[in-house]
């Protein structure tokens, strides 16, 4: 009897050891307990042993897509049966020197974070002391294109804003470079998400976003393409083939919108991604342009500031915009993060379209605000109720008036604009980088 029941009981080991790999971790525990009770316990325990059988079946068949709870995470996902599109062939380098480090699966029920972007804090010098006391820094330059987030799911390739809205950009060889990056990393046996902003070679910031703007919108829409030569003097596909994201993160999928940090260094996760990028011989990919501030440096504040300093200005020579200060040991979350700062010579807020107010020859004069309303501009900017823009000033007075301001464009990849709080940090933060 002893040896009977010895045998039933590797029998449904092995069984949940099966269904240990098709399915859920949790799903072999469950499909082992069954088993055990029902071969063990004779009749009376068959007939919930079928039926936690037929749910672990059920778990099986699901997971034969592995993608499935991902698509509905993501939303809509462009696939492509071939390994790469035919324009850029797969390279097949040697993985075997990035650096691979196992993922952090997040906790049963991490609820999902508002945002899908981890933000830098306006700089201030208490903040900056705060972070070199805890080690090393990167300087990368601060870029003024359209963020985005690349999700990368086996062949699948999907691309969102800040916001969590779909961003496509049908640029073949960006889509191809994303896969092979995606090989690069952990294995290529992990769905990531990796960061940048998306770029347009040959165009200044403002007009280069609004056209990043229409040809997402274009992604989907054939008539849409073929009004882009008329609209901006260059086709579709030519102005496809100037698109150019520029990355400085990688983390893993599951994690994505999610309130759990990834608990991996960001010193970790860069070396990673730009190992990858090397490997995978991008075109339309790079890593951004950054600088290493050691331990040793950043243990004297004063010396700190004139390194920062240096290369800060000499970035603004190049024509660049500014520069992030980022902790070498942040986690990555979503949201706005203390262990970022930006550091940018020039005043720039969001304000939010409140309404029209007149019709001035062939202008609309509209009234642009804070999110609460209590800082104002007005100007002939003719855009619908609830639109956000960027808007560029040389200052704010004591009553909360900006100093001549003038609208740069469109934010569509934004849901809300900045509150009057955040729009006085930013002004406090622009005085206090005249220290650098």
């Amino acid at each position: 009897m002893l040896y009977h029941y010895l045998i039933n009981t590797v029998v449904a080991g092995l069984y949940a050891a099966t269904a240990y790999k098709k399915t859920k971790p949790g799903a072999g525990f469950y499909t082992f307990l069954i088993l055990f009770l029902g071969l063990w316990g004779g009749v009376p325990l068959i007939v919930p042993a079928v039926v936690g059988l037929l749910w672990v079946g059920s778990r099986n068949i699901k997971e034969e897509d592995p993608h499935g709870t991902l698509s509905e995470l993501f939303g809509a996902l462009v696939a492509y049966p071939e390994p790469t599109p035919p324009e850029q062939p797969r390279r097949a380098g040697d993985f075997s020197r990035v650096p691979s480090v196992g993922l952090r699966i997040p906790k049963k029920g991490a609820k999902e974070a508002p945002n899908t972007y981890m933000g830098a804090t306006q700089y201030n010098g208490a903040n900056l002391a705060r972070l070199a006391s805890s080690g090393g820094l990167f300087i990368d330059e601060k870029m003024d294109g359209r963020y985005i987030n690349i999700i990368v799911q086996g062949q699948n390739v999907g691309m969102v804003s800040r916001s969590g809205k779909p961003s496509l950009i049908s640029n073949a060889s960006l889509i191809a470079d994303s896969l092979n990056i995606s090989a690069g990393i952990y294995g290529g046996e992990k769905d990531i998400v990796i960061i940048g902003e998306v770029m347009l070679r040959g165009y200044e910031r403002q007009e280069a976003n609004g056209i990043i703007t229409a040809l997402v919108s274009a992604a989907s829409s054939p008539k849409r393409q073929e009004t882009m030569t008329e609209r901006y003097g260059e086709s579709y596909e030519d102005l496809l083939g100037r698109v150019h994201v520029v990355l400085w993160d990688v983390i893993p999928a599951n994690l994505w919108k999610t309130e759990q940090p990834y608990k991996m260094p960001y010193r970790i996760r860069r070396e990673q991604l730009k190992a990858a990028i090397n490997v995978a011989q991008c075109r339309s990919i790079s890593f951004v342009k950054s600088y290493t501030l050691n331990k040793e440096i950043c243990e004297n504040l004063e010396n700190l500031k004139i390194e920062i300093g240096k290369i800060y200005h000499n970035i603004l020579k190049e024509g660049g915009e500014g520069i992030i200060i980022k902790s070498q040991d942040t986690y990555w979350r979503n949201g706005t993060t203390p262990d970022m700062m930006k550091v940018k010579p020039v005043m720039e807020v969001s304000l939010v379209c409140a309404d029209h107010l007149a019709d001035i020859g062939p202008n609309r004069n509209n009234k642009y605000t804070s999110l609460e309303g209590d800082i104002s501009i007005t100007m002939g900017y003719p855009k619908a109720p609830g639109t956000i823009v960027d808007v560029r000033c040389n200052g704010i007075t004591d009553t909360g008036s900006l100093l001549h301001p003038r609208i740069i464009g469109v934010r569509d990849d934004i849901t809300k604009a900045d509150s009057s709080a955040k729009i006085w940090e930013i002004w406090k933060s622009v005085t206090e980088t005249a220290e650098l």
